[in-house]
Protein backbone atom coordinates (compact mmCIF):
# COMPACT_ATOMS: atom_id res chain seq x y z
CA UNK A 1 0.00 0.00 0.00
CA UNK A 2 1.45 3.83 -0.85
CA UNK A 3 1.88 5.91 1.84
CA UNK A 4 -0.61 8.66 1.49
CA UNK A 5 1.47 11.24 3.22
CA UNK A 6 3.55 14.14 1.35
CA UNK A 7 6.33 14.36 3.80
CA UNK A 8 7.33 10.93 6.15
CA UNK A 9 7.15 11.35 9.69
CA UNK A 10 10.56 11.84 10.60
CA UNK A 11 9.75 15.05 13.22
CA UNK A 12 10.49 13.76 16.60
CA UNK A 13 14.20 11.72 15.44
CA UNK A 14 15.21 15.41 13.96
CA UNK A 15 14.12 16.99 17.46
CA UNK A 16 15.71 14.10 19.34
CA UNK A 17 18.83 15.07 17.29
CA UNK A 18 19.43 18.50 18.89
CA UNK A 19 17.93 17.75 22.35
CA UNK A 20 20.93 18.54 24.01
CA UNK A 21 21.78 21.94 22.47
CA UNK A 22 17.76 23.08 22.71
CA UNK A 23 18.36 22.07 26.54
CA UNK A 24 21.36 23.94 26.85
CA UNK A 25 19.89 27.09 25.04
CA UNK A 26 16.70 26.75 27.16
CA UNK A 27 18.83 26.75 30.16
CA UNK A 28 20.79 29.81 29.48
CA UNK A 29 16.86 31.72 28.89
CA UNK A 30 16.25 31.61 25.04
CA UNK A 31 13.13 31.40 23.89
CA UNK A 32 11.64 28.60 21.64
CA UNK A 33 11.37 30.95 18.90
CA UNK A 34 14.83 31.95 19.11
CA UNK A 35 16.33 28.06 19.65
CA UNK A 36 14.19 27.21 16.43
CA UNK A 37 15.21 29.95 14.31
CA UNK A 38 18.66 29.37 15.23
CA UNK A 39 18.21 25.43 14.58
CA UNK A 40 16.42 26.45 10.74
CA UNK A 41 19.65 28.62 10.21
CA UNK A 42 22.11 26.44 10.59
CA UNK A 43 21.00 23.06 10.47
CA UNK A 44 18.02 23.14 7.83
CA UNK A 45 15.53 22.20 10.69
CA UNK A 46 12.79 20.59 8.96
CA UNK A 47 10.38 20.59 11.66
CA UNK A 48 7.09 23.76 12.21
CA UNK A 49 7.49 26.15 14.60
CA UNK A 50 4.25 24.65 16.28
CA UNK A 51 5.44 20.97 16.28
CA UNK A 52 9.04 22.19 17.75
CA UNK A 53 7.02 23.95 20.68
CA UNK A 54 4.42 21.01 21.14
CA UNK A 55 8.27 18.83 21.67
CA UNK A 56 9.56 21.25 24.10
CA UNK A 57 6.57 20.91 26.03
CA UNK A 58 6.73 17.05 25.78
CA UNK A 59 10.57 16.87 26.06
CA UNK A 60 11.60 19.53 28.25
CA UNK A 61 9.38 19.84 30.75
CA UNK A 62 10.96 19.15 34.11
CA UNK A 63 13.53 21.81 32.24
CA UNK A 64 10.48 24.38 31.95
CA UNK A 65 9.21 23.60 35.50
CA UNK A 66 12.88 24.75 36.83
CA UNK A 67 13.02 27.93 35.03
CA UNK A 68 9.82 28.99 36.07
CA UNK A 69 9.78 28.38 39.42
CA UNK A 70 13.06 30.40 39.49
CA UNK A 71 11.56 32.80 37.16
CA UNK A 72 8.72 33.40 39.21
CA UNK A 73 10.52 33.41 42.86
CA UNK A 74 12.90 36.63 41.38
CA UNK A 75 10.03 38.46 39.90
CA UNK A 76 8.41 38.75 43.39
CA UNK A 77 9.07 42.22 44.97
CA UNK A 78 9.83 42.25 48.92
CA UNK A 79 7.02 43.75 50.76
CA UNK A 80 8.08 46.86 51.51
CA UNK A 81 7.46 48.60 55.02
CA UNK A 82 5.11 51.03 55.12
CA UNK A 83 4.10 53.56 57.76
CA UNK A 84 0.40 51.44 58.79
CA UNK A 85 -0.46 54.09 61.57
CA UNK A 86 -1.57 57.26 58.34
CA UNK A 87 -2.92 54.76 56.42
CA UNK A 88 -6.49 54.10 56.81
CA UNK A 89 -7.80 50.74 57.05
CA UNK A 90 -9.71 49.96 54.21
CA UNK A 91 -12.93 48.31 54.68
CA UNK A 92 -13.70 44.85 52.86
CA UNK A 93 -17.43 43.96 51.42
CA UNK A 94 -19.42 41.42 53.41
CA UNK A 95 -20.15 38.76 50.23
CA UNK A 96 -20.75 35.86 52.65
CA UNK A 97 -21.18 34.74 56.10
CA UNK A 98 -17.38 33.89 56.64
CA UNK A 99 -16.65 37.47 56.02
CA UNK A 100 -19.07 39.25 58.46
CA UNK A 101 -17.87 36.47 61.32
CA UNK A 102 -13.96 37.93 60.74
CA UNK A 103 -14.98 41.35 60.97
CA UNK A 104 -16.73 40.53 64.14
CA UNK A 105 -13.81 39.34 65.63
CA UNK A 106 -11.74 42.24 64.72
CA UNK A 107 -10.82 44.28 67.62
CA UNK A 108 -11.33 48.10 67.14
CA UNK A 109 -9.40 51.22 68.50
CA UNK A 110 -11.74 53.52 69.83
CA UNK A 111 -9.99 56.26 69.29
CA UNK A 112 -9.40 55.48 65.45
CA UNK A 113 -13.26 55.49 65.91
CA UNK A 114 -13.76 58.51 67.22
CA UNK A 115 -11.27 60.35 65.22
CA UNK A 116 -12.87 58.22 61.39
CA UNK A 117 -13.91 60.18 58.49
CA UNK A 118 -16.06 58.77 56.01
CA UNK A 119 -13.53 58.39 52.42
CA UNK A 120 -14.81 61.17 50.12
CA UNK A 121 -16.46 59.86 46.97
Amino acid sequence: MKDWRSKSRIGRSVFIKYLNEIREKLHEGETNRQIYLHLVKTYQFSLSESQFNRYIQKYCADLLAKIRLVTTTKNISQPQNLDKTNQPETVKKIRNPSDLKKLREQSINLEDLENYQEPEK
